[in-house]
């Protein structure tokens, strides 16, 4: 795979993030002469670009996903992804107690995640704290609880890293 290939590494098996192998190897100007780098391409400037994009590519979240509650069952309200072509499909919400919640995705929509999630509650005090589900690779916990500190079914989103 390489930056000649034209192919999106968040759709291509294996999914993963791009990198500067992706990218295409760094250039060198090879035109024999000086660019007039005011308003020509030149390698330098490619250079950066493929550096820039490939550290975003390491530090974006692969997805968002914002959860909400239809009395008791929580669903997906809204997703963000790399991969908005299969996204509402991809994900399944199943509660596991009151105030926990467990995000999965099918295998291979997203590459390994690189970090722990990051959430953050979308309504009323309380508290939150997201996992890697240790029991699947695919998947995410959220625990809520209300200011009190009781489990509580709260509206919240979780960004997979």
């Amino acid at each position: 795979m390489g930056a000649n290939e034209d192919e999106y590494t968040w759709t291509t098996a294996p999914v993963h993030r791009a990198t500067l192998d992706d990218l295409g190897e760094l250039k060198e100007d090879e035109q024999g002469f000086e660019p007039n780098k005011a308003d020509d391409p030149f390698s330098g400037e490619m250079n950066e670009i493929k550096r820039h994009v490939a550290g975003l590519n390491a530090m974006i979240d692969a997805s968002i996903v914002w959860v909400e509650y239809s009395g008791a069952t929580p669903v997906v309200a809204q997703v963000k992804t790399m991969r908005m072509d299969e996204a509402p499909n991809s994900f399944t919400i199943a509660p596991d107690g009151t105030g926990v919640v467990k995000v999965s995705w099918t295998a291979g929509f997203l590459p390994a995640q690189q970090a722990a999630p990051i959430s953050t509650l979308n309504e009323g005090p309380g508290m939150i704290y997201a996992e890697i589900d240790p029991l699947n690779a695919n998947g995410v916990i959220v625990k809520t609880h209300n200011a009190a500190g009781s489990p509580a079914n709260l509206k919240f989103n979780v960004a997979i890293r």
